[in-house]
């Protein structure tokens, strides 16, 4: 099972989607009361990692260090740069299939969606 964070501006269709599905826990930093929607990105990425959760995003402030709390800790990011959420959401399926929240997060792994090989 994929457990994943949307960021604050991550959600919709995507959401619904993966929401319905049973290979997916998923999660909105709007809907977390410690954070909300005004949540600054280190405070995502220390809940996400305490949760062990995969940040999904497209702030690139999750892939370029900038949201890093420079605790040592990653919690592992999937970012898009699209807003094609059927292109996304068939990304993150695929990825399901061959990685874990453990697998992503543990080596502190980022990728991006989608890309050539989603389809």
């Amino acid at each position: 099972m994929l457990r994943l964070l949307f960021d604050r501006h991550a959600g919709g269709e995507l959401y619904d989607r993966l929401l319905a599905s049973d290979a997916f826990d998923v999660e909105r930093v709007r809907d977390v009361d410690s954070l909300g929607p005004k949540a600054d990105d280190p405070d995502i990425w220390r809940y996400a990692v305490e949760t062990e959760r995969v940040v999904l995003t497209n702030d690139g402030d999750f892939t370029d260090g900038t949201a890093d709390p420079g605790d040592g800790t990653h919690p592992g990011v999937i970012q898009y740069v699209e807003y094609d959420w059927a292109a996304i959401a068939g990304a993150i399926e695929n990825i399901e299939a061959v990685m874990n929240t453990e697998g992503i997060a543990g080596y502190g792994t980022e990728l991006f969606v989608p890309t050539g090989w989603i389809d």
